[in-house]
């Protein structure tokens, strides 16, 4: 007479395949950076450890929209930079801090971001005071192109061994009495790794302005918008 196998052992044996096509599809993962866009890391009170440019992307967007001032500078290279736009720098030519380098380093970002997560007033180019900052959002935040080797020939970060890509950026700042800033431009970020008590850890290296989204049509620049809060 045959004899039916325990239910017990029924459930040793499905965990058991189960198990085996979850190992399997792991192996088939992507080799590539990262989590992307269709695998985001999971959401904690915590920013994930930025294991590669992806994370460190995904850390960049909560950084901001939650004005989380120390994660914030934890995120910057030692070396980092930020190229302005030349319309930028024009534009600060007669200011009482005329913008003569062209790009901010990390202790400038520091500084400015300390002002606008903290919510102080800031002064544009005309000596006019702009309100506090009380909240920031991302409309977008998209990877244009994936990462590729910061070449030899790259004129503000060769040398560096690191990866870059083009973002497309919609930011809105919110202040008081319903004013808003709206920030439309193209991006160049730079990333790279160091060590990390012998883990990977990625940084952000610098970002390069190229442009606005929206061409023929006047906007304010995200530099514009950090030198009025330096």
């Amino acid at each position: 007479m045959a004899v039916g196998i325990p239910r017990t052992i029924q459930i040793l044996i499905l965990v058991t395949l189960v198990g085996a096509f979850l190992a399997i599809g792991a192996g088939c993962s992507d080799p590539g950076f990262g989590t992307g866009p269709e695998n985001p890391p999971p959401v904690t009170d915590e920013l994930p450890y930025p294991s590669d440019p992806d994370v460190l992307m995904h850390n960049f967007e909560r950084i901001y929209e939650d004005m989380l001032v120390d994660d914030f500078k934890d995120m910057m290279h030692p070396a980092y930079r930020m190229v302005l736009l030349p319309a930028t720098v024009a534009m600060w030519q007669e200011a009482d801090e005329p913008l003569v380098a062209g790009h901010f380093t990390r202790d400038h970002e520091i500084g400015i971001h300390r002002n606008i997560f903290s919510g102080n007033t800031g002064q544009d180019a005309n000596a006019s005071p702009v309100p506090p900052v009380s909240s920031i959002t991302f409309e977008v935040f998209q990877k244009d192109s994936t990462w590729e080797p910061i070449a030899e020939t790259d004129p503000d970060f060769a040398g560096q061994a690191g990866y870059w890509t083009t973002f497309n950026v919609i930011l809105h700042l919110d202040c008081p009495d319903s004013y808003r800033m709206e920030i439309r431009d193209v991006l160049e970020i730079y990333v790279a790794p160091v060590d990390d008590s012998n883990r990977e850890k990625w940084l952000l290296l610098g970002i390069r302005e190229v442009g606005f989204l929206d061409k023929g049509t006047e906007r304010i620049s995200f530099g514009h918008v950090k030198a009025m809060f330096r």
